[in-house]
């Protein structure tokens, strides 16, 4: 039974309940207990997970703590190294570490969020053209500018076709050189 027709089911009660009692209002407290059932198999691979998952803050929190001017016995590292054996983390506490780093790397990807903001309409218009005093690349589209041309330059004073930079800009306030930020809409 899905949790909308769970909820329908509660509100048909309530319903029924309120207009054989001739009430205009009703307290009513429900609880929806819900199970979920797993095959044993996957349940013991989620505890193996949550596992070396806390085995991994730990080793994390003893390398943080050491950097900070705690000291710990060559036992604790040693005893440190035989969960991580135990645990299935790798054979030694730098492969554990090497585990964490990764796991780090992927997390704070998987959390970032690019967000394009273009340009304002008025800091284009106002861009500054230019003649190009030497033959350069423009940076969006790769192309040659001939010397003697005319291009459009940023206030960073980086130049660009005026077209690409154009276009650039409706997607994005930044320079694609620098990064120098126009304002935005």
């Amino acid at each position: 039974m899905s949790t909308d027709s769970v909820i329908i089911s509660v509100l048909d009660v309530c319903h029924n309940m309120v207009r054989e009692s001739r009430r205009k209002k009703m307290f009513l407290l429900v609880f929806i207990k819900k199970e979920v059932i797993v095959p044993h198999a996957e349940y013991l691979a989620m505890l193996k997970a949550k596992q070396a998952e806390e085995i991994l803050h730990q080793l994390e929190d003893m390398v943080r703590l050491q950097a900070q001017g705690w000291s710990f016995q060559q036992a604790d590292w040693e005893n440190m190294g035989n969960v991580i054996r135990q645990a299935g983390l790798g054979d030694s506490i730098r492969n554990a570490l090497d585990l964490a780093r990764e796991r780090a790397i992927r997390e704070s990807s998987e959390q970032q969020v690019v967000r394009l903001v273009p340009a304002a309409a008025t800091s284009i218009q106002v861009l500054e053209k230019v003649t190009c005093g030497s033959e350069e690349k423009c940076s969006v589209c790769l192309e040659e500018m001939l010397t003697g041309s005319q291009v459009t330059q940023m206030p960073c004073s980086h130049v660009f076709h005026g077209d690409c930079i154009v276009q650039w800009l409706k997607t994005s306030h930044m320079c694609p050189v620098c990064r120098f930020k126009l304002p935005t809409t």
